[in-house]
């Protein structure tokens, strides 16, 4: 278990590591932009690259959109209640995309 540690120690503190990552969170936000849907273009430019404080002494980053519309996109709409009034007209039932689950899946991972 000792060596174990150690590994994980070394490895936590090795420059490449964090390089490498980083380099392969930029190609999944590359991704992320190929696989959003379009129409101004928008949410597809939201999407960004942060720095996050390391998870488990690794170094990590999160892939984030902070377009007004991103959750919409990501997980659909369902039809306005009765007597709600949204901006976009009643009855706006939009498709769920999943953009950001899709890739993570691709990855290995999981999307909020």
């Amino acid at each position: 278990m000792e060596i174990a540690r150690e590994i994980k120690r070394k490895v936590a503190r090795d420059l490449e590591v964090k390089v490498k990552g980083r380099e392969e969170a930029v190609e999944i936000i590359a991704e992320l932009k190929e696989a959003s849907p379009v129409r101004t273009g928008k949410y597809r430019d939201a999407w960004e690259l942060q720095d996050r404080l390391p998870h488990l002494g690794m170094p990590a980053w999160a892939a984030v959109n902070d377009d007004e519309k991103a959750n919409m996109i990501e997980y659909g709409t369902g039809f306005d209640a009765e007597g709600t009034h949204s901006p976009w007209g009643r009855f706006t039932d939009t498709p769920e995309f999943g953009v950001a689950a899709q890739v993570a899946l691709k990855h290995g991972g999981t999307a909020p």
